[in-house]
């Protein structure tokens, strides 16, 4: 993470001065800098608000005259941030406190915490690197499949360094993508994602998550890990409009199981976001019809559609119409 991101908020909460002196394009022009376009943000009052949803509440917040001030910015490791703001509406004064996940000097997820919370602030200062990239020989140790001398080169130095530029959009995604299309051990991941946070919110060209990529290579702990550090992976789609959930019944994904730890991996799926039941790919298919047409268990399809009732009864109308 550069210091690019916190000029970027330094710059959006300087917006927030009560005078509301700043037109709508140069209002949006500084959020559109400050947050990525698939950024998340769970308040503490309520369920999971999209970017566009956090957008309306920061507008109005803006026509209200609100004045915003930084109280504190500390960096918790290289991708993440502790950032407490006060915010002054009239005569009414609080404080937001969020955990914020960094992604291209860019807000991709945030989570508000407990002011009093206590965080342990790590030293996240890089020595400078000898050899100019860490990321090509990272990324060539995976093809070999070299997992031992991987896993010795995966330093928390290493992983850093290769933070900076670890950015494969255009291939095959993250460096966490690369490790999963290439089978490695589950320790190797594991080393990955804690080196590397931001990296299971990184997407790769046909806009996978890596939790798209472990349920394609029906990789059971891998799905459970990345589903603990991220839950919202579940609600994320990819290019062709699949969730994770829609993935699933693919039928070499169905087959790669035992019945009973294939509904497993279903449940997990759909306890961790209900909703993703009602929610059609761009062939308008709900993942309950992808299971009748693929070679599921029948235990299964019996699971989804008693939670598919449940959902039903507590969603809107149009949500229930799926």
């Amino acid at each position: 993470m550069s210091n690019q991101f916190e000029l970027a908020l330094h710059k959006y909460i300087a917006v927030f001065d009560g005078i509301k002196d700043i037109s709508t394009a140069e209002f949006k022009s500084r959020f559109d800098n400050l947050h990525h376009k698939y950024f998340n943000f769970v308040p503490r009052s309520k369920g999971l608000l999209t970017r566009e949803e956090v957008f309306e509440l920061e507008a109005a917040r803006l026509a209200n005259g609100t004045k915003v001030t930084l109280v504190h910015f500390r960096k918790i490791s290289l991708d993440c941030v502790d950032i407490m703001l006060r915010l002054v509406s009239g005569k009414e004064e609080t404080t937001v406190r969020v955990v914020t996940v960094i992604t291209a000097n860019q807000a991709v997820a945030s989570r508000e915490i407990e002011d009093s919370f206590q965080l342990e602030v790590v030293n996240i200062e890089v020595e400078p690197q000898d050899e100019a990239s860490q990321l090509p020989k990272l990324l060539t140790m995976i093809k070999n499949r070299e997992w031992d001398l991987l896993s010795n080169a995966l330093t928390p130095e290493t992983l850093r360094a290769a933070a900076q530029e670890d950015d494969l959009s255009e291939n095959v995604g993250s460096l966490l993508h690369f490790a999963l299309h290439f089978d490695a051990p589950s320790s190797i991941i594991y080393q990955i994602t804690d080196g590397m946070h931001s990296s299971v919110l990184h997407r790769d060209a046909k806009d996978r998550l890596p939790l798209h990529i472990a349920v394609s290579k029906a990789r059971p702990s891998i799905i459970s890990h990345l589903l603990s550090l991220n839950p919202i992976a579940c609600t994320c789609k990819d290019s062709k409009g699949k969730l994770p959930l829609h993935r699933c019944f693919d039928n070499k994904v169905v087959h790669a199981f035992k019945p009973h730890q294939f509904t497993r991996i279903v449940q997990t799926l759909v306890e961790t976001s209900p909703e993703t039941l009602m929610m059609e790919d761009h062939k308008k298919r709900c993942p309950i019809e992808l299971a009748i047409l693929s070679t599921a268990p029948m235990q299964t399809i019996v699971l989804m559609h008693h939670k598919k009732d449940y959902v039903r009864k507590n969603s809107s109308p149009a949500t229930a119409a799926c």
